[in-house]
């Protein structure tokens, strides 16, 4: 049986040329039982390739092409603890530098257990020692990863049919004879099929700021790096020994991802005290407090809350709600002004909680908006924080639940038609200032639509074979992944340590931010708290120090009445000019 060891998707982040899921679909018709995703310096898009291979019966292999002491070395996880190490040695890297992330030997050696090394291709190792005749130092490089590897190290060849390749693998096999370290075939695939060649080459022009025009080492020469079968492997000169090498690796890697349940983060119980056990007992004692005997609403938020409790204690998700509790009275503990918002108000649970602050029976609220038994992932709660001190709610979080618990939701940057039309003419050699003028007047209809091809074309100049290109080279990039940025507030919270689900970067704010955006987060099973910051509170909260020094009896901004005529007379009016959230023109308007 063959598997291929080392592939990229497009979320190798313009290192890449086919969507993840391509490469399963690829695969079947290829005959090829196992694949791997090991993107370049990251994991980002180990969940929807899991999710493609399950629906299409491939087995899914994970690992990532990992720099290591300025080399790129491809680590596949055997299992959750190797896929665990190589997620923290990917933390490692980016954390020591953003431009240029790497990691230690040092770290290499103390954290290899439970994964397989292959030497890597071009940007590893050993490939550049072999190609400047450097023969002692690449045979000096293996011994120390077989050091630290012993049996799970194999020495990777490859064969895309390009110059040099035949002596290259002649002088690899070499090395792994007097090394004694098997060697591994793989394609080193890029790109699923032969016809995602192009996008490939542009996206690496766009990376490095070139054109089609120019020469690049990173440039591919031709279309080989696709998804191919053991036959054609087999063609080009790689060893049966090799081939059966990457089936025999295959065959002991098993890591699964998405446990199809939520893994809320562990909340602080008393001895001998269950979370449900502490979920109830908090809601049915505010519940006497909030609805004493008498009063309106009391029987039938009664039902609503005997029934919104057995509905999140099925889905299994009350410890979510602790957490958030926990969260919410800290900040009022410190005087942080904090409000949940959203569909979340609609539940009689998150105001007997203290998370949110309205009545959902008095208001007639539907708790199905919010919360419901079909309802896959942790429910979607937003915290509103003073913004003047939200960071301070997110380090004491970081605290409370360990760095090594916490990281910062990501979110994935794609092409959209300007950026794909101007990244594209770009490198399609028009000057910069015409591809900015060509992207800025384009709408956000693919490249291909008839008014963004008339504008393309007015700036362009006229119609030409180029043109013709260009239009249908950014419509077909429109979509890809280009970077990853940080989330404006969601907070990832972990039971394990989060290096048993994703790395860490860091963002250009400096910033700890995962590999995966809020839906592949969702499939892990993560819990992601958006913890967000308002000005309007800090300014409420400013308001209120200044009213009460005037005043001898202060006010309580949590008891003002939500039926005063007065304040309804001013929106009716129009009157609300500096009142979030209903200040905009249309609804003084209205």
């Amino acid at each position: 049986m063959f598997a291929h060891l080392h592939t990229r998707s497009w979320f190798s982040f313009q290192a890449g040329g086919s969507p993840p899921e391509a490469l399963p679909e690829a695969a079947v018709r290829q005959g090829v039982q196992s694949v791997a995703l090991t993107e370049r310096h990251g994991t980002y898009g180990v969940v929807r390739f899991q999710r493609a291979c399950q629906e299409l019966g491939v087995q899914h292999l994970f690992g990532a092409e990992v720099p290591v002491a300025g080399r790129d070395l491809v680590l596949l996880a055997k299992n959750r603890e190797g896929y665990a190490n190589i997620c923290w040695l990917l933390t490692q890297a980016h954390l020591r530098s953003r431009e240029e992330p790497s990691a230690t030997l040092e770290e290499l050696a103390s954290a290899h257990d439970n994964v397989f090394c292959l030497t890597g291709t071009e940007a590893g190792p050993i490939y550049p020692l072999m190609d400047d005749f450097q023969h002692r130092e690449a045979a000096g490089w293996v011994h120390t990863l077989k050091d630290i590897f012993g049996e799970r190290l194999s020495l990777e060849v490859t064969h895309q049919r390009r110059k040099g390749d035949d002596r290259r693998l002649a002088h690899l096999l070499q090395l792994a004879r007097e090394t004694g370290v098997p060697p591994v075939a793989t394609g080193d695939v890029r790109y699923a099929v032969p016809g995602d060649y192009w996008r490939y080459d542009l996206l690496t022009c766009a990376r490095h700021g070139i054109t089609v025009f120019d020469d690049h080492p990173e440039r591919p020469s031709n279309s080989m790096a696709y998804l191919q079968t053991e036959a054609e492997l087999l063609r080009r000169g790689l060893p049966k020994e090799a081939i059966h090498r990457a089936g025999e690796i295959a065959s002991m890697c098993r890591v699964d991802l998405i446990p199809g349940h939520i893994i809320p983060p562990g909340t602080k119980l008393p001895a001998g005290v269950t979370s449900v056990g502490l979920f109830r007992e908090l809601a049915f004692s505010a519940f006497e407090e909030r609805y004493p005997p008498g009063s309106a609403h009391r029987t039938e938020a009664m039902e609503r809350l005997k029934k919104e409790v057995q509905v999140i204690v099925d889905l299994d998700v009350q410890e979510f709600f602790l957490v958030v509790k926990e969260v919410v009275d800290e900040a009022r503990r410190r005087g942080i002004r904090c409000l949940g918002r959203g569909s979340a108000a609609n539940s009689i649970v998150t105001y007997l909680l203290g998370i949110t602050v309205v009545c959902p029976i008095e208001h007639n609220l539907l708790f199905e908006r919010f919360l419901h038994r079909g309802r896959k992932g942790t429910p979607d709660i937003d915290l509103d924080f003073d913004s003047s001190r939200r960071m301070e709610i997110i380090e004491w979080m970081e605290e409370r639940f360990g760095v090594n618990h916490t990281g910062m939701a990501a979110t994935i940057d794609r092409y959209l038609t300007k950026s794909a039309v101007q990244d594209t003419a770009k490198a399609l050699g028009w000057p910069a200032e015409m591809a900015v003028q060509m992207s800025k007047g384009c709408g956000y209809a693919l490249p291909s639509d008839p008014e963004n091809v008339a504008h393309i074309r007015s700036v362009a100049g006229g119609d030409s074979p180029l043109l013709d290109v260009l239009i249908k080279a950014a419509s077909k990039l429109v979509g890809c992944p280009r970077h990853l940025g940080q989330h404006s507030g969601g907070m990832v919270l972990t039971r394990e340590p989060i290096r048993y689900f994703t790395p860490l970067q860091v963002s250009a704010n400096g910033v700890r931010v995962v590999q995966f955006d809020k839906d592949d987060l969702e499939w892990l099973g993560l819990v992601k708290l958006d913890v967000l910051g308002l000005r309007m509170l800090g300014t409420v909260a400013e308001a209120a120090v200044i009213v009460n020094e005037v005043r001898e009896d202060p006010i309580d901004l949590d008891a003002l009445p939500l039926d005063d005529p007065d304040v309804y007379d001013m929106i009716c009016e129009g009157d609300v000019l500096g009142l979030f959230q209903i200040e905009s023109p249309a609804q003084q308007s209205a």
